[in-house]
This record gives C-alpha cells, structure tokens and sequence, in this order.
C-alpha cells in the first residue's frame, strides 16, 4: 500500500512538473519555428561544476525567418528549471545583476533559410543557483526579440541528475570510482535485469569490487543493514558518501569464499521491480559450497539496479 501511495505521489509530482512548462505561453500561431534542448556533452553533472546546454532554433517554414539576437543571451534565451518537488530553482546574482543593467543592450538581426539552424550554448550552471544534487528538469525559451512580445518553447524536457560536488568526496581516487560507476551504469539503459546480475556475479568472480558495486542501488541496499539504516538516512550528502565507502569495505571483508560458478534460474518482473533466482558455487579453501539466490532489483533511470539479495546454502 505505501509503494502505490508513493508511486501516485510520484506520478502527481511529474504532472505538476509538465502542467508548470505547459502553463508557460508560448506563440500558438507559428509552429515553423522548433526550438530544442539537449545538453553539450553526455557526461556526469557534478555541484558547482559547468551544466552546458545547447538550444537550437530551427526555422521549418518554407519562407526565411528573421529574429533579433542580443550580445548578452540572457536577453535571448531562458529557461525554467524546477526540482522533481515541482519547486523551481532561483536565478543566481549573475544572472539577477545581468538582466537588471541599465546599460543599453546590443543586438544583431539574423535570418534564418528554410530548415537552417543556429544553436547557442549555455552554462546554466552561471545562471541558477543550484543548492543540492538531485533531480531537475529543465526547459528552454527562445524570444526572437528583445522586447519579449514572443516566446517559443522547447520542444522537450532536459532531464538532470546533478551529483554531489567533487569537494564532497572522501578522496580524489573515489571520486574517480563513482565518476566510472555512473559513466558504466548509464550503458546499462535497457538491459534486463537478469543481464544486470550476470554482469555483477561475473565481476564478482573476477573480484573486481569498483565494478560489482556499480550495479547496486545504495539508496536501497544499505538501508537494510540495521547498523547503517539510522544513519545513512539522516546524514548529510557529503557523509554518505563516505559511510558508502566504509559500507563497501565491510562488505568485502566478508566475502570469505570466491564465487566460481552461477547460473540464472528465472525471472520475474513486475513493472519497477524484479526478482532473479540464481544458483550458485563458491570455493573456501577445498571446499564446494552451493546456494540459491535471489536477487533484488530496481528500475532507476531506465536502468536496473540490485537493492539486494539474499543466498540460501544447499544442504
């Protein structure tokens, strides 16, 4: 009953979310005009660090468009950028003491040929003030001139997963680890879960630990040790990743045994979550030892993760 209230809840947020950038109005009276949004480069977005975006305007009318461009883009283009809590996210001082200069603003006339384009890029990150990793979601706004009697609205939503600061990190050397584990689980898009587990026992076998750990969900995982539940839960972003860290090296040190053999059984999959049984061999010293698994997962940003598992010795 609490997943559903939940799920409901989540469903509500994002369409407040959509209702916020449709609410926003554009110029229903010329379609030729697509704006889109993409961001620069496919890479990890850290706190304090550069979020480049790319907004492109695209003139699909059969005649040439003709808009004014300012020096300052900030008098140009916009967004609107609101957390996965529908909250939206303040202006910087830059981007306040910008707009309100009293000097005069420049500004070109630029054409655009049927189906031409022309994209700017900007560092959103000068231009909001982001507090905290997280989740947001941003949109951008084109005015072809400086009067702003004109708005034209992406055609899409960028989706952001804003990571905690690199200052945040117990050490440069885990910074690089979790840099690699996002980098890793952002191929995963789309594989099955049971491809995700074999991934995660077959490193597991190699005893590569930076690989295993990157298919498990430690928002899910840890919280199930009664010894770090209270303070994971109630910890900063900066100390989690540290009791990440120590969770991990605990955990290692009870792997007694080397996994040399599995097999996936089956798979069960139910919307968000599946279950993958699993049978299993591992050598202590001479010594054989088999267990059922079952393997926990869930579905996260189009990825599968593992928020944990459970072995069974066969007798």
């Amino acid at each position: 009953m609490i997943n559903k209230t939940k799920k409901i809840l989540l469903l509500l947020l994002f369409l407040n979310i959509c209702n916020i950038f449709l609410g926003f109005d554009s110029n229903p009276n010329n379609n030729n005009i697509e704006v889109f949004l993409k961001f620069e480069n496919e890479e990890i977005y850290f706190l304090n660090s550069p979020i480049l975006i790319k907004i492109e305007i695209t003139n699909k009318s059969p005649n040439n468009y003709f808009f004014e461009v300012a020096e300052n883009l900030i008098f140009t283009v916009d967004f609107k950028v609101f957390t996965s809590y529908a909250e939206q996210v303040p202006y910087s001082k830059y981007y306040i003491l910008s707009k309100a200069t009293k000097e005069k603003v420049y500004t070109r006339t630029l054409m655009l040929t049927p189906n031409q384009s022309l994209s700017y890029t900007v560092d959103i990150s000068q231009w909001f003030e982001f507090k905290e990793g997280g989740i947001y979601f941003i949109q951008g706004l084109f005015y072809p001139s400086i009067e702003r009697d004109q708005v034209f609205l992406t055609k899409n939503i960028l989706k952001l997963e804003l990571n905690p600061p690199k200052s945040f990190f117990p050490s440069e050397k885990t910074a690089k680890e979790y840099v690699q584990a996002k980098i890793t689980q952002q191929n995963l898009k789309d594989l099955p879960p049971y491809k995700i587990v074999e991934m995660a026992l077959k490193a597991r076998i190699d005893h590569n630990w930076d690989l295993f750990f990157t298919f498990f969900d430690f928002d899910s995982y840890i919280i199930q040790y009664s010894k770090y539940r209270d303070i994971y839960l109630y910890a900063s972003e900066q100390d989690r990743l540290k009791i990440i860290e120590d969770f991990k090296k605990e955990r290692i040190s009870e792997f007694y045994n080397d996994l040399i053999h599995f097999e996936i059984k089956k798979s069960i999959i139910e919307k968000d979550k599946a279950i993958i049984y699993v049978y299993l061999e591992f050598k202590y010293k001479n010594i054989i030892e088999k267990f059922d698994g079952e393997f926990y997962l869930i579905l996260k940003n189009q990825v599968w993760l593992i928020s944990g598992y459970i072995l069974v010795p066969i007798h």
